[in-house]
This record gives structure tokens, C-alpha cells and sequence, in this order.
């Protein structure tokens, strides 16, 4: 349900609509580039002739959720992508692995085909960690992250944290889902 100011707004609340109107406009224009050749369009998408400030922001809103529905579906497949990125990654390991039993056995010291050839070459080796706990200090990278959570309270119970301060929290919208 749409809710109206209870008073007229002010010359600085109309102002404050209009630039963020632009803002809303740009963001737009950035999204579809081919907006920016309909006006009428474009004009369609942020008001209509009946439209009010607060159906502006619901229809806003409403973009802004399903840009967040996408962005969750994004992440979703994403994650199922990497698990089939991984998949195909074990398979070819495994496959090289038993072409190069293959080719030990069969005593071939290359391969041609039309799209490759191959040639069996050792690696340098590599180290392998058996316990991470037991290597010094000097051939470890240490990585420093602050504890903001801890800050914080330091800051909260007057301490001076160098380095660190309390900002004040922003203004932002909660959008409850019915």
C-alpha cells in the first residue's frame, strides 16, 4: 500500500527528489545504454502521469529486490559452476595420468596427432607441508587482519585504538519480503 507525506514538501525535499531522481535515471541508463534514445521509455520505467514520490520509490525498491534476487542466483551458479570447473579439473588430471601410464607402457617418447603432440618431460617437484604448525616463523607469510569487532569495544570503553576509530552508523532501508 502506497503511503503519502502527511504535509506538502518542502523546496528542499523537492530538490532532494529531483537529484535523486537524476541518480535513479543514471543508474538506469546504466544498466540499459539503449534508454538513453528513449526518453519516453526511460521516463516510463521511473513515472507516469499519475505517478507520486512514493510510488517512484516502491517501483525502485522493487528493482532494487530483483536486482538482489539476481545477485543471489548469480552467487548460486556461480558456486555450481566452480563445482563443475572442479569436476572437469579431477577428470583431466586423472586422464593425463592414465595417458601417461599408457604411454610409459607402450615405451612412446611422443605422441603426434592433428591437434597436439606430446612429449613426457619431470617436473622440478615441490614442497609438501606435513605440518603447517612446525615451520618457522621466517618462511610463513603471516597475514594481519584488525578485529574490528574487538576495536570496537576498545573504542567503546574510551580507549584510543591507533590506527582505528568509531564512525557513526549510516541511514539505510530495511526491506521486509511479505
Amino acid at each position: 500500500m502506497a503511503r503519502t507525506p502527511p504535509s506538502e514538501p518542502s523546496a528542499w525535499q523537492i530538490s532532494e527528489a529531483m537529484v535523486i531522481w537524476q541518480k535513479a535515471r543514471d543508474v538506469l541508463l546504466a544498466v540499459d545504454p539503449s534508454l538513453e534514445d528513449d526518453e519516453i521509455r526511460l521516463g516510463d520505467l521511473l513515472t507516469d502521469e499519475t505517478a507520486k514520490a512514493d510510488e517512484i520509490a516502491i517501483r525502485l525498491l522493487r528493482v532494487s529486490r530483483d536486482a538482489d534476487m539476481m545477485v543471489d542466483k548469480i552467487d548460486d551458479r556461480i558456486d555450481l559452476l566452480k563445482e563443475r570447473r572442479d569436476r572437469f579439473a579431477k577428470r583431466r588430471d586423472r586422464t593425463r595420468e592414465i595417458a601417461l601410464r599408457v604411454v610409459e607402457a607402450l615405451g612412446f617418447p611422443i605422441l603426434r596427432d592433428a591437434e597436439f603432440t606430446t612429449s613426457k618431460g619431470t617436473s622440478p617437484g615441490g614442497v609438501h607441508i606435513t605440518d603447517p604448525d612446525l615451520v618457522p616463523d621466517q618462511f610463513c607469510k603471516i597475514e594481519r587482519v584488525p578485529i574490528k569487532t574487538l576495536i570496537g569495544e576498545a573504542i567503546k570503553d574510551g580507549e584510543t585504538v591507533p590506527g582505528a576509530y568509531k564512525t557513526n552508523g549510516s541511514v539505510y532501508l530495511r526491506i521486509n519480503p511479505r
